[in-house]
């Protein structure tokens, strides 16, 4: 596989990581319209993006193609720990920061 196609292929979850999002703000914007029922939606999908963006980086750090290529825990019964993913893509210290810090703090709860 060239690296081309690698990098195409892993930044799908880059692409699902952005739509996501998008996703979220139009359930956001109807929650702040009145529709108090699409605020759990909003919240699932960001979940999903943060879940999304947390792969990409997993596959950036470790040179991968597909997150399950060598951690395919994060496909299975670990793919919603955010935590769990944090530290496989090295970002550990990112989330130490203190711009980040609280901020993650409320995302974990």
């Amino acid at each position: 596989m060239t690296a081309l196609q690698k990098n195409a292929r892993r930044n799908r979850y880059w692409s699902a990581a952005i739509h996501r999002l998008e996703d979220a703000q139009g359930l956001m914007s109807l929650a702040q319209a009145g529709q108090k029922r699409r605020w759990r939606g909003a919240c699932y999908l960001a979940g999903i993006a943060v879940e999304c963006m947390i792969k990409y980086a997993v596959c950036v750090q470790n040179n991968l193609v597909h997150v399950d290529d060598r951690f395919p825990e994060l496909i299975a019964n670990k793919g919603h720990n955010l935590v769990y993913g944090i530290e496989k893509a090295n970002l550990t210290y990112a989330v130490r920061r203190l711009e980040i810090a609280e901020v993650w703090n409320r995302v974990k709860e």
